[in-house]
C-alpha cells in the first residue's frame, strides 16, 4: 500500500467541547489521500474517548502520551508521518471541505513553494462568523513575518522535507513555536503562498483568549528573567481574574469586528468589555475609532494602538520611578 500524500497532524489537550467538529471537518475533506495523526497530549477530559470513537476510520492514528507540550507533540507526530506534505489542525477549529484539496494543488504545481496557508474566518464560540482575516501575500508577507506573526497555525500545509531541514518546531519555546518556525523559514529564503480564500475557521473562545493572556504574561515575565517553563493555570489566575478574561474576550471579538469592517458591532463588544473592566487603554482607543467611518478607523487602528501602548509603558515606568 502506498503512503498517503498528506499527513494531518493535530495535538489535543482537553478539547472535548469542539473536538468532534474539528475531527469531522478533516474526515469530510474532498481530498482523500491523507492520514490523520492525533496526539492526545495527556488530556484529563473526554478527549481520548471522543478520538477513539472515530478510530473505525483507518486514516486516524491515535497517539496517547503524558503531557509534553505542543512543540514536542507536533514534532513527534511529524516524525511519524508518512506523508510528503504536513497539514496542521487544531482541536477547537474547523477546516472547510476543500482546504486540503486546494493546498495540495498549490504544492503540487509550485515546487518553489514551501508552505501554503489561506485567509482565515474568525468565529465565535457558538460558530457564528465574526469576519475574515486577509493575510498579506508575496514579499509583503515575508516582510511582515520578520516583525510579527500573521499566519494562523492550524491553517498551514508544509513540505515535510522543509520541516526536517529547518529542524522542526523549537521545543525550548513554551509559546509561539509556530512563529519561531515561520521566521526561520523566511530567513532561510523559503517561499510562502497564501490562498485568497477563507479555508480555515479559527474559533475565538474564552479558552483561546486565556491562552493569549498566558502567552503575553510569558513574554513579559521571561523578558524580566523569570523561568516559566512550568507555568500553569495557577500562575495565570494570579495575574488575570475570570472577570478580566471575559473583558478580554469581548475586546478581542470587538477588535476582529473592527478589523473586518463591522464597526457597528465592534462598538457593542467594546462597551461590554469596558463595563466589566474599564482600565483598558487599547479598548478605549479602539472604541473611539470604531465611531469613525470604517475606512478611517482601520487606517488609524495599528498606528494608534502602538502609540497608546508606548504612552502607557512610559506612564508605568514613571509611576515606578516616583515610588522609588
Amino acid at each position: 500500500m502506498e503512503n498517503p500524500k498528506v499527513s494531518v497532524v493535530m495535538s489535543v489537550y482537553n478539547e472535548e467541547k469542539f473536538l468532534k467538529e474539528a475531527i469531522e471537518s478533516i474526515l469530510n475533506q474532498t481530498y482523500r489521500d491523507f492520514e490523520f495523526i492525533i496526539i492526545n497530549d495527556g488530556s484529563s477530559d473526554g478527549s481520548q474517548k471522543i478520538i477513539e470513537d472515530y478510530q473505525k476510520d483507518r486514516r486516524i492514528i491515535l497517539i496517547n502520551q503524558k503531557k509534553s507540550g505542543l512543540a514536542k507533540s507536533l514534532n513527534k507526530g511529524i516524525k511519524l508521518a508518512k506523508g510528503k506534505y504536513i497539514a496542521r489542525m487544531d482541536g477547537d477549529d474547523t477546516s472547510e471541505p476543500q482546504r486540503l484539496e486546494k493546498q495540495v494543488e498549490i504544492l503540487n504545481n509550485n515546487p518553489d513553494v514551501a508552505i501554503v496557508t489561506s485567509w482565515v474566518r474568525v468565529i465565535e464560540e457558538n460558530g457564528e462568523p465574526i469576519g475574515i482575516l486577509k493575510i498579506p501575500e508575496g514579499e509583503k508577507l515575508h516582510r511582515t513575518l520578520k516583525r510579527r506573526n500573521v499566519i494562523c497555525h492550524g491553517s498551514v500545509m508544509i513540505r515535510k522535507d522543509v520541516l526536517s531541514i529547518a529542524g522542526f518546531y523549537p521545543e525550548v519555546w513554551k509559546f509561539s513555536q509556530d512563529y519561531a518556525l515561520w521566521h526561520k523559514l523566511v530567513t532561510l529564503g523559503y517561499k510562502f503562498y497564501v490562498i485568497p480564500e477563507a479555508l480555515y475557521n479559527y474559533r475565538l473562545s474564552r479558552k483561546s483568549v486565556a491562552k493569549m493572556v498566558e502567552q503575553g504574561i510569558y513574554r513579559t515575565m521571561t523578558k524580566k528573567g523569570y523561568e516559566l517553563n512550568n507555568m500553569n493555570s495557577r500562575v495565570i489566575n494570579k495575574f488575570v481574574s475570570e472577570e478580566k478574561k471575559e473583558a478580554l474576550y469581548q475586546y478581542m471579538v470587538g477588535t476582529f469586528k473592527l478589523k473586518t469592517g463591522d464597526s457597528r458591532n465592534a462598538i457593542k463588544y467594546y462597551v461590554n468589555s469596558l463595563k466589566i473592566y474599564p482600565i483598558q487603554p487599547r479598548c478605549w482607543y479602539r472604541f473611539a475609532i470604531s465611531l469613525l467611518p470604517n475606512s478611517i478607523g482601520i487606517k488609524l487602528d495599528e498606528i494608534g494602538v502602538m502609540t497608546i501602548d508606548e504612552a502607557y509603558s512610559i506612564l508605568m515606568r514613571l509611576k515606578r520611578l516616583i515610588r522609588r
